[in-house]
């Protein structure tokens, strides 16, 4: 994760700069096109679990719900 928006559904969901999402929606994501490809299927409001692992190397499940993007 490069950057999170203020206000975005990825900062509701505590994702954080730095944070490493390593599964969406069930999927494993080694590439950010894995992750791209993923999003594809789904639409705005859509609810999705991401894996997110953390700078310090822990990792925990979040749920977002998908907006458009700003």
């Amino acid at each position: 994760v490069i950057s999170v928006a203020p206000g975005s559904p990825a900062e509701r969901a505590g994702i954080e700069r730095g944070d490493v999402i390593t599964v969406a929606d069930g999927s494993p994501v080694n590439l950010s096109s894995d992750f791209l490809q993923i999003l594809s299927v789904h639409k705005i409001g859509d609810q999705i679990i991401l894996t997110v692992v953390g700078e310090d190397g822990s990792a925990k499940d979040v749920s977002v719900t998908l907006a458009e993007s700003p």
